[in-house]
């Protein structure tokens, strides 16, 4: 683990959890761009490993904190839009979700889905525009290679991969510290 990620993370330990988890989250934790199985394809996080820290803290069972997987979030996501098209129900387009401990955001696309982590606190009316516009973005630029992703065949795109992850975590951070100004 690189020093610095270290120290990020311990800050954000002893900074958010030693007073009340709701609002000292950080506003947005990360984020997943999963295809239509729920496949994770692309994870953009505030630092490393982040949405899997406040996802788990906020677990308080024991044995279901060692036992979460945060991939499974996507697919039961996946699960739920086809469960819906199957009841010829309405097609749902978003999903808000806010918990005492953490939050998220679901927009589902054409061919793939949005899952945003996040504290509860934040008020995501004020920033679906930004998103979805951000990701409608990459979408469209890199569509190609998110479906190289989703088939397992993305070993000659792995750079360009790992610079949308890099971009987007910066994205996440600009956010952020645009959210607690």
């Amino acid at each position: 683990m690189i020093e610095g990620e270290y120290t990020l993370l311990s800050y954000y330990r002893a900074k958010y959890f030693e007073k009340t988890p709701k609002e000292h989250i950080p506003p947005f934790i990360g984020c997943f761009l999963s295809d239509k199985d729920g496949r994770i394809l692309i994870k953009f996080e505030s630092f490393r490993d982040a949405t899997q820290y406040f996802l788990k803290k906020s677990i308080e069972n024991q044995l279901t904190r060692d036992n979460f997987d945060e991939e499974i979030i996507p697919m039961f996501l996946c699960a739920l839009e086809g469960y819906t098209s199957n009841l010829n129900l309405e097609e749902i387009v978003e999903i808000n979700l806010a918990g005492n401990k953490i939050g998220m955001y679901i927009h589902f696309f054409e061919n793939f889905n949005l899952t945003m982590i996040m504290s509860p606190a934040v008020e995501i009316c004020e920033y679906k525009g930004v998103i979805i516009d951000y990701f409608s973005n990459l979408i469209e630029d890199y569509e190609n290679e998110l479906k190289k992703r989703s088939n397992n065949n993305f070993n000659d795109i792995i750079d360009i991969l790992t610079e949308l992850e890099k971009d987007g975590s910066a994205w996440i951070n600009q956010m952020n510290q645009e959210y607690q100004q």
